[in-house]
Parts: structure tokens; sequence; C-alpha cells
């Protein structure tokens, strides 16, 4: 069957720039991949002005002890013009045969994102729910092979990833040091390998800062 993901990505538009941009589709096990890329005015008072980088494992990093221990700090610097500010996150767990847990796919697992004094966690209490999958709505696409209506650690087969959004305008002031951990229930994670040639645990991250102004009039 074939799924239609909408996701709204209006957040990241500075990532566009004022000239050419590049972009890049990546599908695990996909047959066939179409993206249109929609753009419209909702004449806000206020739009994405910039989006600063934070961290981006984007084809996916081990997890184990030392991802949730050690992954460096990031200094952000509010502009002037910033009316507000956003924490935008895309993470997803993957990796299902390799260890006793079925980490980091089939489990929950929680990233912490401190601004300041201020933590801003997410998690993923779907995953592993026998059902934790079974949205169509969503865009998910039954009928696949192996278990396709259990839950994933951010992801489902076939359906888009959602962004997630947290607004951090008071805990960032004019600019805060802002750091990363992760854990699996309330320890660093350590893996428990059953198959060392299957899929390993990684994360998959991209995440910014995105600051808010005035419309340009």
């Amino acid at each position: 069957g074939r799924a239609e993901c909408p996701i709204d990505a209006s957040p990241l538009i500075p990532l566009l720039g004022n000239e050419e941009a590049t972009f890049e589709i990546r599908a695990e096990h996909a047959v066939w991949v179409e993206a249109k890329l929609i753009l419209y005015s909702q004449d806000n008072a206020e739009v994405p002005i910039a989006a600063v980088p934070l961290w981006n494992h984007t084809e996916g990093q081990p997890f184990d002890e030392a991802y949730c221990t050690e992954q460096p700090s990031v200094e952000v610097v509010t502009p002037e013009e910033a009316t507000r500010a956003e924490l935008v996150t895309r993470i997803t767990g993957h990796g299902e045969t390799a260890t006793i847990d079925a980490c980091a796919a089939n489990c929950n697992h929680a990233h912490h994102i401190s601004v300041g004094e201020t933590v801003f966690s997410q998690d993923f209490p779907q995953a592993g729910l026998e059902d934790g999958c079974l949205d169509l709505a969503a865009g998910v696409t039954p009928n696949q092979f192996g278990p396709w209506t259990l839950g994933h650690a951010g992801w489902c087969a076939g359906s888009g990833v959602t962004i997630e959004r947290q607004d951090v305008t008071q805990a960032l002031g004019a600019g805060q040091t802002i750091s990363y951990s992760a854990d699996r229930e309330g320890e660093p994670y350590a893996a428990f390998t059953v198959d060392p040639e299957g899929s390993l645990p990684t994360i998959k991250m991209a995440s910014w800062i995105v600051f808010y102004g005035p419309r340009p009039d």
C-alpha cells in the first residue's frame, strides 16, 4: 500500500536560506519514495528567523553508556530581534535483533535537554506495545512483513516522524549553555547483546533551537 505522511516542518524554514537549498531523502527498505515541499503563508505576526543546530546524528549513533553521558554541550546566544524560542527535535530509536530487550527500537528511553536550569524531556512509552503503531490514519502502512503494529521509539513502519516542539523562551533568556543526556529507566543504557551480528541499538537525532521574530513588513 501507499502511505501519505504530511509533516509540519515550518519551524525549520530558516534552513532553506535565501539561495539554493539541497534536499536528501533517506529511506530504509523503501520501494518508492515521493516528497513534496509545500510552502504557504499563514500571515502570522511572527515567523522563524533562525535555526541554531544542536545535536545532529541523523545517520545513527550507537546507543550506549557513552551516548547517554558524554554528549557535548552547546552555547546558544539569543538574537536581539527574537521574540520567542523553541526547542525542535526529531529523535528515533533503532536496533531490534541484537539485544535481549530489542533496544533501541522497541524499548522506552528518555532524552533530556537542559536549557540553563530547566530540563526538557522526551520519551517513548508506546515503544514495545503490541498495538503501538495501529493507527492507519497517521499514515502507517498495514500488512507488512513482521509485527508492523508493534510500537517503536519515535516511528512506525511506513509513517512519518513527528517533529517535537517545546517553548524554551523563558529558560533560554539572552543565552544559555545547553546540554543533552539520555537514559533508560533512569540509568545510562548498557546493552545486553545476544546477537553481535544483529541490528545494534542506535539513536537517530536532529535538533535545533529555533528563534522567532516579527514578520517583516
